[in-house]
């Protein structure tokens, strides 16, 4: 049964992640995103593979990849708001509750780290 939980991630590794991007399935791609948000020195190469999956047609892709956003604001204190801050207000408004949900925790997240 799916009941929405992230797999748990393993040891971060840059070059299996990529592949884990071009080639996974949803969760894997899930589990790549938030691997490289969490453990990837490069903010502003992860927070372009986020910008490319935010707008991924599956809605826990999605809203993971916007999630990712704050993610990199409070661990980087970074990102380009100027890209970022559209996509997320716009998810805001997202059809699914999943992204929605996601969307206000990195705003909220974007709003208190990058003061």
């Amino acid at each position: 049964m799916d009941n929405g939980r992230y797999e748990e991630i393993q040891e971060y590794d840059k070059d299996s992640t990529i592949q884990e991007l071009k080639l996974g399935d949803d969760k894997r791609i899930i589990n790549a995103l938030l691997g490289l948000a969490f453990n990837e020195q490069d903010w502003k190469w992860v927070q372009d593979i986020c910008l490319q999956f935010s707008n991924n047609s599956n809605y826990k892709v999605r809203g993971i990849a916007i999630l990712c956003f704050g993610h990199l604001a409070r661990i980087h204190g970074q990102l380009e708001t100027e890209l970022v801050l559209p996509i997320v207000k716009k998810a805001l408004n997202d059809s699914n509750e999943f992204v929605r949900g996601h969307a206000n925790s990195a705003l909220d997240d974007i709003q208190f780290f990058l003061k």
